[in-house]
């Protein structure tokens, strides 16, 4: 166990507070759990970063941490539940496929996304304001416009949601899955091989592409790993931002948060040893099959 996790909660606590700084922080981040997230009533709260502790599935649900007096995520990174689940202390596992082993892998908490309307930097800064949740209706179309999903992303499985933009009617198609998925001539066999695979395309009803589909996908770019920011160094936070633009030039922003292990990633093979993942003397193995994601969406018009 980590040492900072040894502190006195009490003193732990008041440390965390002491060095809590929006500016260099994941987007909501640094918004205080206790009068931020602890009375949300909505599955998806205005800070997205409230939803990073609502996993449902034990033992990746966290409330505890949003009754502290503490930032989100540094409450999250000092839970100990917390790091044995997604975290540092959790075990890693390996998936069959094709009647292949592959991994190891860590297992990861989910992934939280929203599209808005506007800029990346105006999402960020009012992420940062620490929006409580309301239930007041705004008449501007766009301006009320807002998609949010939380995904748990594996690397044999792949989800993808969609949605329509305002004004246009433009259909937005959104998937994550994990590089592995999408490019098997890439030969990707180990966790510390993969990345996340994100991709948003702009299209119409009459043309959606079906980004779960290798070949369909491999045609459109995508965000990886490359695009992760993390701007707290020691830190297992993590967001992505991307600028969509729509037929009309009208521009909406994607922002990914994530915190804990990275998804669809791997420990490192020890430098003593030759990397194998077919040898069948792994201890932790599982079999995954079918599609391990889940994704819900809401967003008000």
């Amino acid at each position: 166990m980590p040492a900072s996790l040894k502190f006195p909660r009490y003193l732990l606590l008041a440390l965390l507070v002491a060095t809590t700084n929006a500016d260099n922080d994941v987007p909501g981040c640094a918004c205080q759990a206790d009068t931020t997230c602890a009375n949300i009533t909505e599955l998806f709260p205005d800070t997205l970063a409230c939803s990073l502790t609502q996993r449902s599935d034990p033992p990746y649900d966290f409330p505890g941490v949003l009754e502290q007096p503490v930032a989100i995520c540094d409450g999250l990174e000092a839970d100990p539940e917390f790091q044995e689940a997604v975290g540092n202390e959790s075990r890693p596992y390996y998936f069959t496929g094709g009647g292949e082993t592959i991994g190891p892998y860590y297992e990861t908490g989910f992934v939280v996304t929203q599209v808005a309307y506007g800029t990346c930097e105006d999402l960020i800064a009012e992420q940062n304001t620490c929006p409580l949740d309301d239930e007041s209706d705004d008449d501007d179309e766009l301006l009320a416009f807002s998609g949010t999903f939380m995904s748990g992303v594996r690397p044999n499985g792949c989800g993808s949601m969609g949605m329509t933009l305002p004004t246009t009617n433009s259909s937005l198609g959104v998937s994550f899955t994990c590089e592995s998925y999408v490019s098997p001539d890439k030969n990707i066999t180990a966790g510390y091989e993969d990345s996340i695979f994100v991709q948003a395309v702009v299209g119409t009803d009459s043309d959606k592409p079906d980004l779960c589909d290798a070949e369909t996908a491999a045609k459109y770019p995508a965000l990886t790993r490359a695009d992760w920011i993390e701007p707290k160094d020691g830190s297992s936070r993590r967001y992505m931002r991307h600028q969509i633009v729509d037929v009309d030039g009208t521009e909406y922003c994607l922002l990914v948060l994530s915190i804990g292990n990275e998804p669809c990633r791997g420990p490192l093979p020890a430098p003593s040893s030759s990397h194998t993942t077919n040898n069948g003397r792994h201890v932790l193995l599982f079999v995954l099959v079918g599609q391990l994601f889940v994704a819900v969406l809401s967003w008000v018009l």
